[in-house]
Formats: C-alpha cells, sequence, structure tokens
C-alpha cells in the first residue's frame, strides 16, 4: 500500500487496521471501509475521527459478496481476517468481486489465520488437538472454510486465476504468567 493509493478495506469490522492502511496511504490517500455490521461502521466512523492527518475515509454498510463500488476504483483491497468466515463458494464471489473493484494491475491483499500452528502453553497438547478438532469441526458442519484457512489461500487464490506475487506466516508469542492453581480453584 503506497501513499496516494485508494483502498478497499472489506469486511473492515471495527476498524482494527485503519490507522494502518491511514498511515500507508496518507493525507493524499482515500480508504474505504465496509462491513456488514452497522455497529462496526459506526466504531470505524469513531476511529477515523481520532486518526492524525488521516485521507478520505468512507464507510459503507455492505457485503464482501457484493460491493457497491463501481468497477476499476481501487488501488488494493485488503481483508483482514474475513474467508474463514465464507463458504468455498462464497470465497469465490469475494475474489471476484475484488477483482471487478481493483484497477488493473491492482493489489488483493487477504490476512487470514491458520489455527494449524497454534499452540497454547503451557496446556495439554492433547487437551489442545481435541479443543481444536471440535472446533475445526464446527467449521466444517457450517460449510465455512475455518481457523485453519489462512495455509489453504494461496492455492485458493490461483485456482480464482489470482497471481500470488507473496506469501507471508508469522508467529505471534503473547506471555503471561501461568495461573496457580490451588484446592480452592479445584472442582470436585
Amino acid at each position: 500500500i503506497r501513499p496516494g493509493w485508494s483502498v478497499l478495506d472489506a469486511g473492515c469490522g471495527s476498524g482494527g487496521f485503519l490507522p494502518l492502511i491511514a498511515r500507508a496511504v496518507g493525507p493524499s490517500g482515500f480508504i474505504a471501509a465496509l462491513d456488514l455490521a452497522p455497529e462496526n461502521i459506526g466504531r470505524v466512523e469513531a476511529l477515523a475521527g481520532t486518526l492524525p492527518e488521516p485521507p478520505e475515509i468512507a464507510t459503507e454498510v455492505g457485503s464482501i459478496l457484493s460491493l457497491p463500488f463501481a468497477d476499476a476504483s481501487f488501488d488494493c483491497v485488503w481483508s483482514g481476517n474475513v474467508m474463514q468466515y465464507l463458504t468455498p463458494a462464497e470465497f469465490e464471489l469475494a475474489v471476484g468481486e475484488a477483482r471487478r473493484v481493483l484497477k488493473p494491475g491492482g493489489i488483493f491483499a487477504v490476512k487470514d489465520f491458520d489455527s494449524t500452528i497454534l499452540q497454547i502453553l503451557p496446556m495439554d497438547r492433547a487437551l489442545l488437538a481435541r479443543f481444536m478438532a471440535a472446533r475445526l469441526q464446527g467449521f466444517r458442519d457450517r460449510g465455512v472454510l475455518g481457523t485453519d484457512c489462512g495455509s489453504t489461500l494461496p492455492a485458493r487464490l490461483r485456482q480464482a486465476g489470482l497471481e500470488v506475487v507473496s506469501r507471508k506466516g508469522w508467529l505471534v508469542e503473547r506471555w503471561a504468567p501461568a495461573p496457580r492453581f490451588t484446592r480452592d480453584y479445584v472442582r470436585d
């Protein structure tokens, strides 16, 4: 994302990525923030008012499956933590809509979770494995890509006709003191 670009934050949620995108496009850029939930759009509008030297920011309640924007409107379509909630057919629709609203040579940037590498320590690995198996089965039962879709996105994007130029993964570590359990906290 470069200064002066027009960026669509597709599935913006409460605007967690808005400050980063705003800093990248700078005051000469443009951001359209789209989400299904009106309350998220309200949060984004409030957040936008706190940004130093913000670009122009427009908000819209809508779906990434039917983007309310003209063809070739954006230099970049950014979608963070959204694809995991889509069915494979909806994923194809979302990619098609992103391609439609991108300018020639534009970038479709997707960030999603990959729970296949999740570790929670200190925790019994067998317990975590059972928890993750149940969680992933819940996604399969609903027919959505699920939180393990991160590693499958490059292949899915290629299958949808996009060229995957770059892929990056990273490990996020959060450290906190391990809880101390005493007899007072144990149920008999």
